[in-house]
């Protein structure tokens, strides 16, 4: 008794091929341009992330945001302080890279 992979070798050869780095690196590629393409999912995902983190909170989801700006308005002037920075050049800095 024979099987279809002793008598015709391509599908096997097919498969290897379809499972190998470069085929995979090609669907990896295809992928990820297909999500930068969607800034609407990103928003999605992001708001439902938000909302079940943080939806047994009094706040709900703006307490990230809160939480954000008291640690920037509390940390910011203490390390600009200490680092020697203008106050206007380093708080945005430090806003949006150590946030």
């Amino acid at each position: 008794m024979s099987t279809s992979l002793e008598t015709d070798p391509r599908p096997l050869v097919h498969a290897i091929v379809q499972r190998g780095p470069i085929s995979q690196l090609k669907k990896a590629q295809t992928d990820l341009l297909a999500g930068l393409l969607k800034p609407s999912l990103w928003w999605a995902l992001a708001w439902l992330d938000i909302k079940q983190r943080y939806r047994r909170s009094l706040l709900g989801p703006f307490w990230i945001t809160a939480s954000t700006a008291v640690m920037v308005s509390a940390m910011g002037p203490r390390y600009g302080t200490l680092l020697s920075q203008a106050f206007d050049t380093y708080l945005p800095y430090f806003a949006l890279c150590h946030s």
